[in-house]
């Protein structure tokens, strides 16, 4: 029988490429979105993973997991000063808040299968930007909940991993940059291979960590899939 894998924030660029190969390596997904999308390959349920009661409705039907990854995420752009209290707790809601309760309502599925949890941060969550006070507070909390969890669930066989692309060909990213929002020369200047990083790289190295058996010491790591963005720091 085929394993199963959960993501969240399937309908979107990167939770759309991870869910895609998982289907191409055989595996079922089943997919939670708060929009679910066009793929009927996988099983939809229209989730908000910020909304406990929305997650634990959904998870009690949930089967054995051999991977779970949690995509779901907003990113909102304002300095800080001129972030509102609604903004900042819509995202903290999101992003952190619904890492955690996915993570905690499918502990049971993902101990009964040994399963991975795969947490996608973010390059963010580690280095500053400008106006991201928000998006960068939640996804530092995001890779220190990864390592508190892959403490707390060792011992119950379940690995936990943060990914975190740097700037990913996403239409999130293309809109920023067709408002002005981001300056894409800026981007690639600062990348040291000059690219963009694409969902399907991403989406590879989530199938590794979760499925090959080869990285079954890997936990409480986080792993840069971002081109090198990370790595410079200086000139």
């Amino acid at each position: 029988m085929a394993q199963t894998v959960l993501v969240t924030g399937a309908a979107g660029g990167i939770g759309g490429a991870i869910a895609g190969r998982f289907l191409d390596e055989g595996w079922r997904v089943i997919g939670w979105d708060r929009r679910p999308g066009d793929d009927d390959r996988l099983d939809w349920a229209q989730v908000d993973v910020g909304d406990w009661g929305s997650v634990e409705r959904v998870a009690a039907r949930l089967p054995d997991l051999g991977g779970v990854v949690t995509c779901a995420g907003i990113g909102l752009r304002d300095s800080a000063i001129e972030t509102s209290a609604q903004d900042w707790a819509e995202t903290i809601r999101v992003n952190l808040s619904g890492t955690f309760y996915t993570a905690r309502a499918a502990f049971p599925s993902l101990a009964r299968a040994g399963g991975t949890l795969v947490t996608i941060a973010s390059v963010a969550g580690t280095t500053v930007f400008r106006n991201r006070a928000p998006y960068c507070a939640s996804k530092a909390g995001v890779l220190m909940l990864t390592r508190c969890l892959a403490v707390e669930w060792a011992s119950a066989g379940i690995r936990c991993v943060a990914l975190s692309p740097g700037f990913t060909r996403t239409p999130h990213v293309q809109r920023g940059v067709d408002e002005g929002k981001t300056d894409l020369g800026q981007v690639i200047a600062h990348t040291p291979q000059s690219r963009l990083v694409e969902p399907v790289e991403l989406a590879a190295v989530t199938w590794r960590l979760v499925a090959d058996r080869e990285f079954a010491a890997v936990t409480g790591s986080n792993v840069l899939v971002d081109a090198g963005f990370d790595a410079l720091s200086g000139f």
